[in-house]
């Protein structure tokens, strides 16, 4: 029963905040439709059927299904199966918002807690439960068939259960007459070819009196396809044969193809439940809207434990202590995290106040196991242990059976398992029976469908957590063929740390994050204290192996570039797990300052950056990748935390196809606050601009302004951006592609989007062929120096391009009111808008941009570069780079200072000026000023003795 309790995440309470979003005019208007559930007022419902005009047989057949689903569903547990109690009184409700299939269905779904808990959504993609198929805003036909995503043990059974419940206790939707619940668990027992008719007779036999198919098509059905997600049948939208008669008999896979589709009982509305991943097996067409289950709010959470104990201080005590765990607090969310943790609160901490509780997910899996097996221990045998490590000496071959059976499964996404499943780990049935009262909360077991039996883990963090047990020991007693398959190992005899290696390397090559949990709670056993804790269930380690202290130093030293942010995100999460709080507690000094201008951010500083800034439930106004010192590789790390940001800037920042990747999926991500995105300056091209759109045509994607200057798109990349903005028109309202060449095709599509008052775009800049060259030439600019604003000891020449220190007095070659201590001259061109260019130097000298006053006659001697609000410079000395502006110094570190060649880059509208480094035709970043300019700006040069500069030709 270890095993039911581990793997039954998916039975706890949980709360769905449930809103109505639709006007009476909608419900009106909806009704009258033949093809979906209308609802209809509280009155109307609660009339006695009896007074319904309609068929006898189907009115029999009703009564007599409301009555059998209230007697199952009346009474359910949370993760203990032994323990039934009003599925009423436990029940809390969710929010259920709107949404679609997204691309993060590929990814790890607890990756998506991480956003839903910041803040509410809003009231209008809320959907009240009881009105899953009410016509949403903006929709132009009622639904058919509804998909509700959820992660596993977010509460999408529980809703189920307490939507037919509702509805057989004759409290909602009345007007439906067959509310008829297929869980794929046990559809999963089915063998052979069927009817549509004798299937729904076997899961629901008082159906049974319905002989034909023209009885179903008088009564209002509405069929649940619970656990998608769990399904062993084939189901082929693409070559499936077609079936339209409910007694046609055919394989369960194409009975189910033929329903959603619409082919059998089109009028019937269809509601199927899945976690995120299994989402995609059923296309796009055949779902009129999706649906997303989030977990708990923090006052959902509290409320729960306030119920759950009546001691108050003890309720207070666990919420304080879930508050102060980011990752324990993240997990909360899921409503039988909550349940586990309370067990464990019960069990372990609740009679002592002294007690130390668990830091790590880890340690609180460790505590939990213990508690069960004790719990288990007092309840069933007649001498119970007390010694915690005799106790799971006791236990151990068994627990460890349940850890091959978490981790094969695992490897292959299973949630749910059947009696052959537990016989191929060595489990006999019998067995587990023995163990009943620790796999009740543990390993759940179910009797369901036939008197079939099936099996589960509380909840996949429990199941995940056992596989990593029996990793750790197949790695502790050199059982590698159990890990052959896994690790492709080849080597004879590797040594556990290599072992390791190889673990970490598998996992993070795993761009959906399968098992990234498996890998922290691994690394989290090689830690001593856990090891200690678990004695007598593990073998401890060879301390002085000292394995925990290199399996660290190993993580700290990846720095592969193939390696996604969220696997990044994912070896700081790691280190935490083993107790390593170095980096996080460096980046949470950080996080403290007010200037972060001095202190550079290593790539894993820049993981466990992004990681705090989505954890965090307040929403960053700006996410300026440019304002953190930090290597490419590290600004490709924070990219996770644009989803957290409400303006991201990723101009001049060297973005790559690979980096668009990640920030299609934070566009399409439903609890996004992105809604101002500037990807100017970065070589993105059409490939690049067509990877963005799959986010941008997603209808979760609320992005208001994309600023792609710069980005070498031409008429090929429009038409991917029209498409997209054809898909989702409703939010994007400007969209600058200057400097770039939309050709007359892309412009003229543009333009028609712009024209037509359905989409809001109302701001729309595009600019010519001359743009298309790579990085900063295309803003280069032809500069000329001034000679009426030149120090009468500099001499131009080479077309007053170049300017040089004369030593000696000179004639008086410049207007005698500049012939002051300040060697400098400034340009003709006044400059707005954005300009490039580049400077070849030599001594010690300033380059720079000035206000027009300096130009003014009896300034010049008065003005000094840098040392007031009207200009901006980098010093070049032999000591080094400095910027000044309003006489405020700031160095700025750079190998190799001693260039010939410099480049500066006005962003005069976006208000920043960056000076680079030139180095073999490639730009190493020096200092980026950022604030508002008000007037246009002249380049200028302050010279010292034997200086000298020269504009280079870019064109």
């Amino acid at each position: 029963m270890i095993l039911l309790l581990l793997l039954n995440f998916n039975l706890c309470v949980s709360k769905m905040k449930i809103k109505s979003v639709s006007s009476p005019q909608k419900d009106a208007e909806s009704s009258t439709s033949p093809s979906r559930v209308s609802l209809k007022s509280a009155t109307s419902m609660f009339l006695p059927f009896d007074f319904r005009e309609g068929n006898n047989v189907i009115l029999e057949a009703k009564r007599n299904l409301q009555n059998a689903l209230k007697n199952k569903f009346t009474l359910t547990s949370e993760g203990n199966g032994d323990q039934r109690n009003p599925l009423k009184s436990i029940y809390t409700t969710l929010f259920i918002t709107t949404g679609e299939n997204d691309k993060q269905n590929e990814e790890h779904e607890y990756k998506r807690l991480k956003h839903a808990r910041r803040g509410q959504p809003s009231s209008d993609c809320l959907v009240n439960l009881n009105e899953i198929f009410k016509l949403m805003p903006e929709q132009q036909k009622p639904h058919r068939t509804v998909l509700t995503k959820g992660v596993a043990g977010i509460g999408k059974s529980f809703a189920v259960q307490k939507f037919i419940l509702d509805w057989a206790e004759r409290e909602a939707n009345q007007e439906t007459d067959f509310i008829l619940c297929l869980a794929f668990r046990e559809l999963n027992l089915i063998t052979g070819e069927k009817s549509l008719h004798e299937l729904l007779t076997e899961f629901h036999p008082e159906l049974q009196p319905l002989k034909d198919h023209q009885e179903y098509a008088k009564a209002k059905v509405i069929v649940i396809l619970d656990g998608l997600d769990e399904i062993k049948h084939q189901l082929d939208f693409g070559s499936s044969t077609k079936v339209t008669s409910l007694s046609d008999v055919t394989s369960v896979g194409n009975l189910l193809v033929n329903l959603i589709k619409g082919n059998l009982l089109p009028d019937a509305n269809v509601w199927i439940t899945s976690r995120p991943a299994a989402a995609s097996q059923i296309p796009a067409e055949y779902i009129d809207m999706v649906t997303e289950i989030r977990g708990f709010t923090d006052a959902q959470k509290g409320e729960y434990f306030q119920r759950r104990f009546r001691d108050n201080s003890v309720a207070n005590r666990i919420t304080s202590y879930i508050q102060s765990s980011q990752n324990l607090d993240n997990m909360c969310q899921i409503p039988v995290f909550c349940w586990i943790t309370a067990v464990l609160f019960e069990e372990v901490f609740g009679k002592n106040e002294e007690t130390q509780v668990p830091q790590t997910l880890t340690e609180l899996m460790s505590h939990f196991v213990f508690a069960q097996t004790k719990r288990r221990s007092r309840k069933y045998d007649r001498n119970p242990e007390k010694n915690r490590e005799k106790l799971l000496k006791t236990h151990r071959e068994f627990l460890l059976k349940l850890g091959k059976l978490a981790f094969v499964q695992l490897l292959e996404n299973k949630l749910i398992f059947y009696e052959e499943d537990l016989e191929d780990c060595g489990i006999d049935v019998a067995e587990a029976s023995i163990y009943s009262g620790l796999c009740n909360t543990v390993l759940r077991e179910e009797e369901v469908f036939s008197q079939r039996k099936v099996f589960f883990f509380v909840h996949l963090t429990l199941q995940e957590f056992f596989a990593a047990l029996h990793v750790y020991e197949c790695l502790k007693n050199k059982k590698n063929n159990e890990l052959k398959d896994f690790l492709s190992i080849e080597e004879k005899d590797p040594s556990v740390l290599d072992l390791l290696k190889m673990t970490v390397d598998k996992v993070l090559e795993k761009r959906n994050g399968h098992l990234d949990f498996f890998l922290r709670f691994l690394l989290g056993l090689m830690v001593e204290p856990n090891q200690r804790f678990l004695q007598g269930l593990l073998t401890p380690l060879d301390q002085w192996d000292d394995i925990d202290r290199k399996i660290l130093t190993y993580l700290r030293s990846i720095r592969r570039k193939t390696l996604s942010p969220d696997s990044c995100i994912n070896i700081f999460q790691t280190m935490i797990e083993m107790r390593d709080h170095r980096v996080k507690d460096e980046i949470q000094e950080y996080l403290q300052l007010s200037d972060h201008s001095d202190m550079e951010l290593a790539p894993l500083h820049c993981s466990a950056l992004a990681y705090m800034l989505q954890m965090s439930k307040n929403d960053l106004e700006l996410l300026d990748l440019k304002s953190y010192k930090a290597s490419d590789d590290g600004r490709r790390r924070l990219i996770p935390a644009v989803t957290s940001s409400k303006k991201a800037v990723l101009a001049n920042c060297k973005v790559t196809a690979h980096w668009m990747e990640h920030l299609a999926n934070a566009l399409s991500f439903s609890y996004s606050a992105l809604r101002d995105l500037d990807l100017s300056n970065n070589d993105l091209r059409d490939s690049g601009v067509e990877q963005l759109c799959h986010g941008l045509s997603s209808k979760s994607c609320k992005l208001e302004i994309l600023r792609l200057s710069g980005c070498l798109v031409t008429e090929n990349g429009c038409k991917h951006l029209v498409l997209a903005l054809r898909s989702n028109p409703f939010h994007l309202m400007e969209l600058d592609l200057s400097y770039n060449h939309p050709g007359d095709s892309g412009a003229k599509l543009l333009s028609e989007l712009k024209d037509d008052p359905q989409y809001k775009l109302s701001n729309l800049r595009y600019a010519g062929t001359h743009r298309l060259k790579a990085g900063f030439k295309k803003y280069a600019c032809e500069l000329t120096f001034s000679p009426d604003a030149a120090h009468q000891n500099l001499v131009l020449s080479e077309g007053n391009r170049k300017v040089t220190w004369l030593e000696d007095d000179p004639p008086h070659l410049h207007p005698i009111e500049h012939s002051d201590r300040h060697q400098q001259v400034l340009c003709n061109q006044a400059l707005t808008g954005r300009h490039y260019w580049e400077v070849e130097v030599s001594g010690s000298l300033s380059i720079g941009v000035t206000h027009e006053d300096a130009l003014k006659k009896g300034k010049m001697g008065d003005f000094k570069m840098g040392h007031n609000k009207d200009s901006w410079c980098l010093v070049c000395s032999y000591d080094g780079f400095h910027v000044l502006h309003h006489s405020h110094r700031l160095d700025v570190p750079s190998l190799g200072w001693r260039t010939s060649r410099l480049g500066v880059y006005l962003d005069w509208p976006g208000g920043t000026l960056s000076f680079y480094r030139v180095s073999s035709d490639s730009l190493i970043h020096l200092y980026t000023f950022k604030g508002a300019f008000s007037e246009p700006l002249y380049p200028a040069v302050e010279l010292n003795i034997l200086s000298s500069a020269v504009f280079c030709h870019l064109n």
